[in-house]
């Protein structure tokens, strides 16, 4: 969190530092909608709000509706796991047996 107005502007390498997103994941949360959106401050200038930075740092989870993901099983598993390969994943280990269960 900053002490700057919540009225400023953050560029986009100071956003990566706080976060410690990388820049894919950064503009794949805008365009998802689970991170805030860049406003333009100039013609090629782009910035994000430092409120809205401060709000969704405050719980990443929450702010901007990204519930994180869910494995079938009703485990949550965390808001960086909310892809495809995970989603197979989590198909994948329900349909084996959990070899520690075994009846004997």
């Amino acid at each position: 969190m900053n002490t700057a107005s919540p009225n400023s502007f953050v560029r986009l390498p100071q956003v990566l530092k706080e976060t410690g997103l990388s820049r894919a994941t950064l503009y794949r949360k805008v365009q998802n909608g689970t991170f805030p959106k860049q406003s333009r401050i100039a013609t090629r200038c782009v910035g994000w709000r430092r409120s809205a930075l401060d709000q969704w740092l405050q719980n990443p989870l929450a702010a901007f509706g990204d519930n994180g993901a869910i494995a079938a099983d009703g485990t949550r598993l965390g808001h960086y796991c909310s892809s495809r390969s995970l989603r197979r994943w989590a198909a994948m280990s329900l349909a084996r047996p959990d070899p520690c269960s075994r009846s004997r």
